[in-house]
C-alpha cells in the first residue's frame, strides 16, 4: 500500500509537472504578447501607449463583465457532477450563451463606444475603442473554451490552444510591421481580434461541433445547466468585476488627474507585472478543478499542507521573475521610460506577495463561500477610490505604492477569514480521532 508520505509526493510531482507544463505555455504566449507591446510602446511614445492602455484597461474589466463567473461555474460544475449527461448539458448551455453574447456586442460595439467616450472622454479614438469592446466579447468566448479543456483537464488541448494563440499573435504584428502601420488600432487587432477570431473558428469547426448542432441537446436541460452556473458564478463574478475595477482604477486616475507621461509610465511597468499572471494562471488552472472535488475536513486539510509545502519554491520563482523583469525592462524600454523602473519593482513585489497567499485563498471555492471574496473586494475599492481621490499629487511610483497596499491588506484579510475555516476543520479531525465523532 502507498504510504502517506508517498502519495504526497508523488501527488504533488504531478501537479508541479501540470503547471510547469501550463506555465510554459503561458511563456510563449506571453512572451510574443510583451514583445508586441514592447514594440508598439517604442513606436508609439509614451502619450500614445497611454491610450493604449487605458483601451487594454477596458478590454481586461469587458472580460471579466462579460464572463459574469461563469467560467469558473463551468470548471465547477463539470467536475462536481459526474453524470455524462448533466455535463453535456453544461457544455451547451455555457458555449451556446457566449455565442449568442458575441453577437450581440460585437453589433453593439460602436454604441457602447460612444456611451464610455461620454463618460471618459480622454479616448481620442472611437474605432480603437470599439475594436477593443469586440476584443473583451472574443476574450470572453475564449477564456469560457479554455475553462472546458481546464474542466476536463485535458492540459494537452488546453496548452496547444495557447501555444496557437501565440503564434497567431506574433504572426499577425509581423504582418502588420511588414505594412508599416503601428497604431493603437492595429495593435489590439494583433493581440486579441485577428488571433482570437481564428482560434475560435477552429474551435467550434472541429472541436465543439455538438454545439452549434442546436437541437442535439435538450433546451430545458442546458437552460437549466445554465441557470445553475451563473447561481454560482454571480458571486465569483462580483469579486472579479470588482478586482477587475480595483486593476484598472490607477490607470483612469492618472488619465483624470496626473499627465499623459506619468500615465505611459505607469502602463509600461503594470505592462512587465502581467508577467505574473501566466504564473498565476497556470496555477489557478491546475488547483482550481482540484478544489472543486474537496468535501471533507481531512482532504482540505491535506490540500493545505501540500499547498504550503510548495511555497517556498513559488517565492524563489516569484523573487527571480522580479528581477529578471526588471532587467528586461530596463534595457529593452529605452531611456524614455527608465523612470518607470521603481514602479513596476513596488507592483511587482506587492503582487508577488498576494500570489503567494491567493494561494491558499483558492479554499473559498472548497467551503462554497464565494461571496466573502466579494465583500473583500468592495471593502478594497471603497479604500483605494478614497486614497486615490485624495492623495494630493499622483505620479506612476506613489500610485503604484497606493494600489500595492491595497492589494496586500485584502488578500490578508482573506487568508485570515479562511484560516480560521481550517482550524475548525482541524479540530474536527481531532474530534474523530479521539472519539470517532465530530460532536
Amino acid at each position: 500500500m502507498m504510504t502517506a508520505r508517498l502519495f504526497a509526493a508523488r501527488w504533488g510531482a504531478s501537479r508541479v509537472a501540470k503547471v510547469s507544463q501550463v506555465v510554459v505555455a503561458n511563456g510563449f504566449n506571453n512572451l510574443a504578447s510583451l514583445a508586441i507591446t514592447l514594440h508598439a510602446a517604442r513606436k508609439l511614445g509614451p502619450e500614445r501607449f497611454g491610450q493604449l492602455g487605458l483601451v487594454l484597461a477596458v478590454i481586461s474589466f469587458g472580460v471579466v463583465l462579460l464572463d459574469s463567473g461563469v467560467s469558473v461555474a463551468l470548471v465547477r460544475g463539470y467536475n462536481h457532477d459526474p453524470k455524462a449527461e448533466s455535463r453535456e448539458a453544461l457544455v451547451g448551455g455555457v458555449l451556446k450563451a457566449k455565442l449568442l453574447q458575441l453577437l450581440l456586442v460585437a453589433l453593439l460595439a460602436v454604441p457602447i463606444a460612444h456611451a464610455v467616450r461620454f463618460f471618459i472622454p480622454e479616448f481620442n479614438s472611437l474605432e480603437t475603442l470599439a475594436a477593443g469592446i469586440v476584443a473583451a466579447g472574443l476574450m470572453s468566448l475564449w477564456v469560457t473554451v479554455r475553462s472546458l479543456e481546464q474542466a476536463r483537464q485535458n492540459y494537452a488541448r488546453f496548452t496547444t490552444y495557447i501555444y496557437l494563440y501565440g503564434t497567431l499573435r506574433f504572426c499577425a504584428y509581423v504582418v502588420v510591421l511588414m505594412r508599416g502601420s503601428i497604431s493603437p488600432l492595429s495593435v489590439i487587432s494583433c493581440l486579441y481580434l485577428v488571433p482570437l477570431l481564428l482560434l475560435m473558428l477552429y474551435s467550434f469547426a472541429f472541436r465543439e461541433t455538438q454545439v452549434l448542432a442546436i437541437g442535439k441537446f435538450p433546451w430545458a436541460r442546458e437552460v437549466n445547466a445554465l441557470k445553475k452556473a451563473l447561481h454560482y458564478g454571480a458571486w465569483i463574478a462580483g469579486a472579479s468585476i470588482l478586482l477587475s475595477f480595483l486593476t484598472r482604477m490607477p490607470v483612469f486616475f492618472l488619465a483624470k488627474r496626473s499627465t499623459p507621461r506619468e500615465l505611459g509610465l505607469f502602463a509600461a511597468a503594470f505592462t512587465f507585472v502581467n508577467a505574473f499572471g501566466l504564473i498565476w494562471d497556470a496555477l489557478s488552472t491546475v488547483i482550481m478543478p482540484e478544489v472543486s472535488g474537496l468535501h471533507t475536513a481531512e482532504s482540505r486539510v491535506r490540500f493545505q499542507k501540500l499547498l504550503f509545502r510548495k511555497l517556498p519554491l513559488m517565492g524563489s520563482l516569484l523573487a527571480a521573475v522580479i528581477v529578471a523583469c526588471a532587467f528586461a525592462q530596463y534595457f529593452m524600454l529605452g531611456p524614455q521610460f527608465r523612470a518607470s523602473l521603481w514602479s513596476f519593482i513596488v507592483l511587482g513585489s506587492f503582487v508577488a506577495a498576494c500570489m503567494c497567499i491567493s494561494v491558499n485563498n483558492n479554499l473559498v471555492h472548497a467551503y462554497g463561500i464565494p461571496e466573502v471574496a466579494t465583500f473583500m473586494n468592495v471593502a478594497r475599492v471603497a479604500v483605494a477610490a478614497l486614497a486615490l481621490g485624495l492623495w494630493w499629487h499622483l505620479d506612476a511610483l506613489n500610485v503604484a505604492v497606493i494600489y500595492g497596499f491595497v492589494l496586500l491588506a485584502g488578500d490578508t484579510a482573506l487568508l485570515i477569514y479562511v484560516q480560521r475555516r481550517m482550524v475548525k476543520d482541524r479540530i474536527s479531525l481531532k474530534l474523530v480521532a479521539l472519539y470517532g465523532t465530530e460532536s
